[in-house]
């Protein structure tokens, strides 16, 4: 995050630095600076940080006193000398937020929602109306740029291969598993959300779509304080938590606990025609499935200041989640005359409870006030699950219903899973701008899923085991990475450059085969920035990165899926990673009260892993296979408008070209197409009625190897307004006001042609209550630095 400024022209004499909350670390945008006589304190000059926070204004040699002022933050004063001809570098100056003045001011000003830094794009959705009674993958459903698939996948710009964080941490699940997790944190709980679509070396290589770093709620304020919640949402939908505080000296103790009852219904159509002899021509497949979850999370935490230097922290959380799942299949096969060939109804009743902990220490020291400090942190992660499948099927020939035959079999799939990480990073401030960072991180992870497939006799009444079906697979798997990033400024120039190199070591056991693959590899990863400030708070971007997309156990392990006889799916343990280079060239530029950047992008992928069907019998196999190429050429265009203090927007307008090229079975393909996604964000005060928020989205058709899912499109809209003087808020919201949301993925193979919709339940109200005790706020400034809203020095 870092957009650089200009100096002085040369000869002048002048001061230049940027201004941050010296709590977040994030820069101050629109903040007053301003500088003075010592003699008599008169105004000499003075100047406005940008949306980066920086600023830049040129004056005579001499001493001065600068003050830094922003309405919910304390005074900032220092003394410095300008010499004939030179600029002052001040660097990072880090002011502390007042929270006496935020309890006696309360700003009116709707909450700016989005942030653009040089790398990634910043949603404040703590005060998401839309989201509100949901959960963390709600929430992301909301933002630009971001969709979730039908099996519960998140894409990013088109992309799946995407990393999760959450504070900055990689989760413990794999990419297949985190709508699981994500599920279980109630929308409520989430401050922010950073969508980082070309990440610096120093991020991990994996995510070769870009990293989704979800921020957690966590509150500093002295004394006792929190606030209790309650959501109702239709069909049996109830979410209480509550979060307390406790700041006491040097210390800060958080903690917050949430339960979770959903039940959620989903409708699944399936046609296909198949051309070959040894199939029925024509399948007819619905099902109908309601899940029923119920989850609680509990999350901890204490903060304490050794000096005003020196901060350790330690943290937990705990989740347990009891799902319930029934399905209905309704199976139809049928001749080229149109004759019934056979009828198939299935049910599938699922127990799936699992238990996820996570706990880790964070260490940070400061050696100046320049920015110079060292980080560190070390995490352990265990997740734990049981699940279970009990499926029972009638099988009918022709028309003839005498000749019914029944099956039962029980599916067992439990997993476990192990994560630890240690990482250091430092950063050190040289003169005249230059800045170093450094780190080291390794994770070492195992990841253990057996599966078992018993079919039942019923002239024994015993069950034997299916040994094809059955089987056990186990991913041992060790990334150490190491990196270096410097960025400095020449002239109206900024750069960044980065390296990061990570040595993978994978270990996959095979039951079945009794075989390990084995796969060890080195890689290096760069990343470069540059920035050139085209005039008052406009910059020109240009970077790049390379990325890593590693299979993952779900992708490698040679585990056949049979939920669904007839769309079955197995792991290919040759899998190899894919390797993702990204360019990006943009303009940013802001005004008063409109914000707008646009950027074209460029993404390609050598070794794509992408999902095959293959055609057996009456059947569909689902694997994976490393392809050749994937090119995705587009432009993303964020506009971001304030009316005053009453209205804000941000419409997101995603535009590309996409192009698959490989080999499926000894044939080669190109499949390209055009496709966009447009998202709205707009927030609307309503008087001392309350404030309404409308977000909208499109997203346009995605080409696939043997296909493409079609275009999607949905509204939410929800009303929010204060009570109990302040200390409680309603809101009412509805996803989906028109029922638009499904999923339709059309297939061409030339043995078949298929056709898949996936209805999920997405028209959801919801009505929820929050109550705030003991004064309790979200870390004061954030969120309220709307632009051109509370400066205390008008002539600026």
């Amino acid at each position: 995050m870092l957009f650089f400024i200009s100096l002085a022209a040369s000869g002048q004499s002048g001061i230049k630095g940027s201004v941050v909350d010296s709590e977040s670390g994030e820069p101050m945008p629109f903040t007053n600076v301003t500088l003075l006589n010592p003699q008599d304190s008169s105004m000499a000059g003075g100047a406005t940080t940008g949306i980066d926070g920086n600023f830049e204004t040129s004056i005579a040699a001499g001493n001065y006193l600068v003050r830094i002022s922003f309405v919910g933050y304390r005074r900032f004063f220092k003394s410095i000398e300008v010499e004939n001809g030179k600029v002052n570098n001040l660097r990072s100056l880090r002011i502390e937020p007042d929270a006496e003045m935020l309890d006696e001011f309360e700003v009116q000003a709707l909450k700016s929602t989005f942030k653009s830094d040089i790398d990634k794009r910043v949603f404040n959705v703590e005060n998401s109306i839309v989201a509100e009674g949901g959960t963390a993958i709600d929430v992301l459903e909301t933002l630009p740029s971001i969709q979730i698939d039908e099996e519960g996948g998140i894409r990013m710009r088109g992309s799946g291969e995407v990393l999760i964080y959450i504070n900055g941490r990689p989760t413990n699940l794999s990419a297949d598993d985190a709508e699981s997790i994500l599920a279980q944190f109630p929308a409520n709980s989430v401050k922010d959300i950073e969508l980082i679509t070309n990440p610096s070396a120093r991020y991990d290589a994996a995510g070769a779509g870009g990293i989704i770093n979800i921020i957690l709620k966590k509150d500093t304020k002295t004394g006792f304080n929190g606030q209790a919640n309650m959501s109702v949402g239709t069909r049996h939908k109830y979410n209480p938590g509550v979060n307390v505080n406790f700041g006491a000296g040097k210390t800060n103790y958080y903690a917050s606990y949430a339960f979770n009852y959903n039940e959620r219904f989903g409708n699944n159509e399936t046609t296909r025609e198949n051309f070959g002899s040894d199939a029925s021509r024509f399948l007819e497949q619905d099902y109908h499935t309601l899940t029923t979850r119920r989850s609680h999370i509990v999350r901890i935490g204490a903060d304490h200041n050794f000096s005003d230097n020196t901060n350790i922290g330690f943290y937990g959380r705990g989740s347990v989640d009891n799902r319930i799942r029934n399905r209905d299949y309704n199976q139809a096969l049928s001749n080229a005359a149109g004759f019934r060939d056979s009828t198939i109804f299935r049910n599938i009743f699922e127990t799936n409870f699992s238990q996820n902990y996570e706990t880790g220490l964070n260490f940070t020291h400061e050696f100046d006030t320049a920015g110079t400090k060292l980080t560190a942190s070390a995490s352990y992660a265990y997740d734990d699950r049981d699940r279970l499948e009990v499926f029972n099927q009638f099988t009918t020939f022709g028309d003839d219903a005498m000749s019914s035959v029944r099956s039962r079999e029980n599916y067992a799939r439990p997993r476990e899973n192990h994560m630890l990480q240690a990482q250091a990073d430092f950063e050190k401030y040289f003169v005249d701008g230059y800045r170093l960072e450094v780190g080291w991180k390794s994770t070492v992870s195992t990841e253990l899923r057996p599966q078992t497939f018993d079919v039942f006799d019923f002239e024994t009444s015993s069950f034997t085991r299916n040994m094809e079906v059955s089987n056990e697979a186990q991913l041992d798997r060790q990334i150490h990475g190491a990196y270096f990033i410097l960025r400095g400024e020449w002239n109206n120039f900024g750069y960044q450059a980065g390296l990061r190199a990570e040595q993978t070591i994978d270990l996959l056991y095979d039951q079945n085969s009794d075989r390990n693959y084995e796969n060890e590899y080195l890689d290096f990863f760069p990343s470069v920035y540059v920035t050139y400030a085209t005039g008052e708070n406009s910059d020109f971007i240009v970077n790049y990165s390379r990325r890593i997309n590693r299979p993952g156990l779900w992708g490698l392990a040679p585990l056949l899926n049979i939920q669904d006889p007839l769309n079955q799916r197995i792991g290919n343990p040759n899998l190899q990673p894919s390797y993702t280079d990204s360019y990006e060239i943009g303009q940013a530029k802001s005004w008063k009260n409109y914000f707008m950047t646009a950027t074209v992008f460029h993404r390609r992928t050598t070794d794509m892993i992408t999902r095959i069907l293959v055609q057996d019998g009456n059947n569909t196999l689902m694997t994976r296979e490393n392809l050749n190429n994937e090119y995705s050429t587009g432009l993303e265009v964020i506009n971001q408008v304030e009316a005053g203090n009453w209205f804000d927007a941000t419409l997101t307008g995603n535009f590309f070209f996409a192009e698959v090229v490989g080999t499926v079975d000894d044939r080669s393909f190109r499949r390209s197409n055009y496709s966009w996604t447009l998202s709205l964000l707009s927030n609307m005060k309503l008087g001392d009625f309350g404030t309404m928020q409308i977000t909208g989205n499109y997203r346009g058709p995605i080409i696939r190897p043997q296909g493409e899912i079609r275009p999607l499109y949905g509204v939410n809209v929800g009303f929010r307004k204060e009570v109990l003087k302040g200390k409680g808020t309603v809101s009412l919201n509805v996803s989906d006001v028109f029922n638009t949301r499904r999923f339709i993925i059309d297939t061409q193979e030339e043995m078949f042609v298929q056709n898949r919709t996936f209805d999920w339940e997405t028209q959801i109200a919801t009505i929820s209550f929050t109550y705030r005790f003991g004064g309790y706020k979200e870390k004061p400034g954030e969120g309220k630095k709307g632009r051109g809203e509370g400066m205390d020095d008008g002539e600026f």
